[in-house]
């Protein structure tokens, strides 16, 4: 039976892909990332980025086992191929192929019940499955899959709904907007399994080991609601501003969404956390600001060392 057949694909126009393949996959990647790729296994999907030598990320991605010395890297569209680059230059002597083809995947996304999303296991497609989410009273699964051709039932009316589960996860996923802005645990990346300290080197190491042994984190990432900005197109790279300091920004926006049954924007960004307590609002040059934003804390604890 084909497992895909009864689903409704949400267009994710904003995803990509990148293949890595080869005998030295999961050694040259480990010697790239911030998570431990040599405890990937096939089907679970890790987060996981890559940091510039000054520790600050320059690209976050999930990835997962295709097959053994095949590892997919499922990242933002407008970030995949300068990601590809550098990979090709970091790969030198390494038994590694970077396959990278702009629009060779289909990427849809698909929202079920946790026991649909356990049933899904097929060599027939790619799939990543992502963390549910709760959502009035119910959890959520999402799963990414990865097609060479569109799937016959697509459903863009879902797209708000899948827009609004990313923010509510609380777990990033960087732009070109906001690449090389953080080190990762502004962004909260070390709590969602995103960098592993036990590892050995990997570009920025030093700098993110030190920010988390050191208790140097000023900053972090919270989940905001702002009421009342009737479909406001809240951008990755808005910057946030407390009313306090107009000329100094306090964080910036990394994704939204809106939500139409409520008239309320629901938006993931990165805050300075002294300016938690004081009122904040989106601003963008000869714009009126947004309305307030209301803080609320992401769907998980913060991981203490």
């Amino acid at each position: 039976m084909n497992q895909t057949q009864n689903m409704k694909f949400i267009p994710l126009t904003d995803w990509d892909i990148i293949r890595v393949e080869g005998p030295d996959t999961k050694v040259f990647l480990e010697n790239l990332l911030t998570s431990s790729v040599s405890s990937l296994d096939s089907r679970s999907g890790q987060l996981s980025g890559f940091c510039s030598p000054k520790g600050r990320l320059m690209a976050s991605f999930w990835i997962t086992e295709q097959r053994q010395n095949a590892i997919l890297i499922w990242i933002s569209k407008d970030l995949a191929p300068e990601f590809a680059k550098k990979l090709q230059m970091y790969r030198l002597r390494s038994k590694v192929e970077i396959h990278y083809e702009p629009n060779f995947y289909c990427l849809y996304g698909v929202l079920s019940s946790s026991k649909e999303q356990d049933e899904i296991n097929s060599e027939a497609f790619q799939f990543l499955k992502l963390p549910e989410v709760l959502h009035e009273s119910q959890q959520i699964a999402r799963t990414v899959f990865a097609f060479q051709q569109p799937p016959p039932s697509i459903d863009n009316e879902l797209a708000e709904q899948w827009n609004l589960l990313e923010v509510l996860s609380g777990i990033p996923r960087l732009t070109s907007a906001t690449k090389d802005l953080f080190v990762p645990q502004m962004i909260n990346f070390e709590s969602l399994g995103g960098v592993d300290f036990k590892k050995g080197c990997y570009p920025g190491q030093e700098v993110v080991a030190r920010s988390q042994y050191r208790g140097t984190i000023k900053r972090r990432l919270k989940l905001g609601t702002i009421m009342g900005n009737p479909q406001a197109l809240f951008r990755p790279g808005d910057l946030v501003f407390t009313e306090q300091e107009l000329d100094q920004p306090a964080g910036v926006i990394l994704l939204s969404a809106y939500h139409s049954g409520l008239a309320v924007n629901y938006v993931l960004m990165e805050i300075n956390l002294s300016a938690t307590g004081l009122p904040l609002r989106i601003t963008r040059p000869d714009e009126a600001p947004s309305n307030l934003i209301q803080i609320v804390e992401p769907p998980y604890q913060l991981l203490t060392i």
